[in-house]
């Protein structure tokens, strides 16, 4: 079964009001990476909380220069998804990953197309499969509810953390090793 690892960096938490600044892809199969997309967006000017820019460290400025449109960046999600899963619709795979799935929907709503005409209604998510693990008694005593905390327990490096491509590598690795666990 291929999954489509996704992950974004935003200028906030709104979906609405906050800018989309990073989309990151990864078609997953069989514990492989087949392929790889990231991306920056275009925009005019960028709606960004103080603290979401403390976190992703992004600079606007390179942001702007090296992003696309929003219609091109649809269009590449399409183009990925075709390219990787041919008729079939991703199931889209994250961590805490309705936040993206959030943005992304925005993003295809800001230009008009149908986000259901390639993606699935279904979804992964490592966060909610760390819970459903913890219940079942193959984590014992621990805490593991933010990426920080998979990746530390996990001992993966911290580097690229706050990028989308570097937080979805740590998402498939993460995702790698629960399937192990199981």
């Amino acid at each position: 079964m291929k999954l489509l690892f996704i992950d974004t960096e935003t200028g906030g938490i709104n979906e609405k009001e906050n800018s989309l600044l990073s989309v990151a892809l990864i078609c997953w199969n069989d514990k492989l990476v087949v392929d790889r997309l990231e991306f920056f967006i275009k925009e005019e000017s960028y709606n960004v909380t103080e603290k979401a820019m403390e976190i992703n460290q992004l600079n606007l400025e390179v942001v702007k220069k090296a992003g696309i449109k929003k219609e091109e960046a649809v269009k590449k999600i399409n183009d990925f998804i075709i390219k990787n899963f041919k008729e079939e619709k991703a199931v889209i795979c994250g961590h805490n990953v309705n936040f993206d799935i959030r943005f992304i929907k925005e993003l295809y709503n800001k230009v008009g197309k149908n986000y259901e005409e390639f993606i699935s209604y279904r979804s992964l998510d490592t966060a909610s499969i760390f819970r459903f693990l913890t219940i079942a008694g193959k984590f014992k005593n621990e805490q593991i509810n933010s990426l920080d905390d998979a990746i530390k327990y996990f001992n993966i490096s911290f580097e690229n953390r706050h990028t989308a491509m570097g937080d979805i590598e740590k998402t498939v690795e993460i995702f790698n090793k629960l399937i192990e666990i199981v």
